[in-house]
Parts: structure tokens; sequence; C-alpha cells
């Protein structure tokens, strides 16, 4: 029972993300989500030989909301930019590197993960300090800034 508990964040997540995949907060989708959900933690228990339910990440509220909002801010941003280099013929595609100053392993996949996301910027490795990412403007130096100062 105590098991059952402990995966119901997890599995509410999962139930939304299904929802919103189909479209549909119906009785029977928001029951299939739940058991898919639980399901999958079973399979993760079974085939990965430890817990999903319990890896836990502390993650301060205000900061994540922040962060979200610059990364939407960014993706419109770098959208409307490489719309207009896309009409105007001038999209200049190379690859940059770019310092960064984030410590945490996962801080860096967040940070590489934010970059690919915007339009226009692939990140293709990131090293000790530097990431290299592939991009289609000659802004380099405002790639990862925004980012960055907001992990």
């Amino acid at each position: 029972m105590k098991k059952i508990f402990h995966g119901f964040p997890f599995s509410t997540i999962s139930t939304v993300l299904w929802c919103i995949l189909n479209e549909s907060f119906e009785p029977f989708v928001l029951v299939t989500g739940l058991l898919l959900g639980y399901f999958s933690l079973f399979l993760g228990r079974v085939f990965l030989g430890f817990p999903l339910d319990t890896i836990t990440y502390s993650v301060n509220i205000l900061k994540f909301i922040k962060y979200l909002s610059v990364l939407i801010f960014n993706i419109y941003k770098s959208s409307i930019k490489c719309i207009l280099l896309i009409i105007k013929g001038q999209s200049n595609v190379e690859i940059i590197s770019s310092k960064i100053n984030v410590k945490s392993e996962w801080r860096k996949v967040l940070l590489s993960n934010s970059v690919t996301m915007t339009p226009g910027t692939i990140t293709i490795d990131y090293l000790e300090d530097t990431i290299l990412v592939l991009t289609n403007s000659d802004d380099s130096d405002s790639i990862t800034t925004d980012f960055e100062s907001n992990l």
C-alpha cells in the first residue's frame, strides 16, 4: 500500500501528460493514464532494478517558473529571428563554442536541452566548461547567456 502512495505523484504527472496527448480529460482517459503511470513504475522497478518513485530532486518553484518563462520567451524570440533569416535568405549555419559556468551535470543537460529547444540551435556536445552548438544565427554570445543566468 505504501508503494502505491509513493508512486502517486509520478502517476499523476503521467496522467496529466496522457490526457494532454489524448486531448481529453474524460474518465476513461484519466483511469487509463493512472494505470499506465503505475505500470511504467512497475516496469522501472523490474527492468531497471531500482524504484523510480524514490528519485527526488529539490527544485525551487519560483526559480523553475522564472526559468520556464525565460525559456518560452527565448523560444518565441528565436523563432521570429529564424523566420526573418529564412525569408531574407541570410541563414548562416555554423558551429560555435560557448563557455558555460554550470557545474552540476543535470544542469548541463538542462542547458543543452533548452538550447536545442530554441529554434535555430542544436546542441552538439558539452564538455567541462564549453558547449558546442550548431546555429543559423551570428549572435553566438546570447545563445546560452539567458539560460545560464537562470539555472
